[in-house]
């Protein structure tokens, strides 16, 4: 799976739903996804059923379907939202984004070139993906709880002035 601003877009975003993480339906490729911060699955009927079945989720996905469109620009919380996918490449702006934690985690995301201003939170953000350098500017960012853990990381060129928690950060 690719993420580019032409070929994904944001259908339904509830900020707090599933166990207080955010939830989305995406589309990417003409393909609807749905995240409930738990689960990453294609959004087909049979899929929706048996996740409103597994978690009790009919409530939340209703809440889902009434929620408004969000464009990745205005994104401010981005818990698991692509954890475990496919992901190999992202390219979309966060300039908003202040909580990445679990974000891309377990995904084999090899690339990422985005912007992130105003992360705060970004504990697992990318762990265990394929990531070798990471040359984005992280002003803000206080929380790198294992944020690298597990990535094959060789290059890492970027200021850290408000880091309080970096434990495990660079943990391979």
């Amino acid at each position: 799976m690719k993420v580019t601003r032409e070929n994904t877009k944001i259908l339904h975003y509830a900020e707090k739903s599933f166990m207080g993480k955010p939830s989305f339906i995406i589309q990417n490729e003409g393909v609807k996804y749905l995240s409930n911060g738990d689960t990453f699955i294609e959004g087909t009927e049979e899929n929706i059923s048996k996740l409103i079945n597994k978690h009790r989720w009919g409530n939340y996905i209703d809440e889902l379907f009434r929620s408004p469109c969000l464009d990745f620009a205005n994104l401010t919380d981005g818990y698991s939202m692509f954890e475990g996918t496919q992901l190999s490449s992202f390219e979309v702006a966060l300039p908003n984004l202040t909580d990445g934690r679990y974000m891309f985690y377990g995904t084999p995301l090899s690339s990422f070139e985005v912007a992130l201003p105003k992360l705060t939170y970004g504990s697992s953000m990318f762990e265990g993906t394929q990531l070798s350098s990471f040359e984005v500017a992280l002003p803000n960012l206080t929380d790198g709880y294992s944020m690298f853990y597990g990535t094959p990381l060789s290059s890492f060129e970027v200021a850290l002035p408000n880091l309080t928690d970096g434990r495990y950060m660079f943990k391979n």
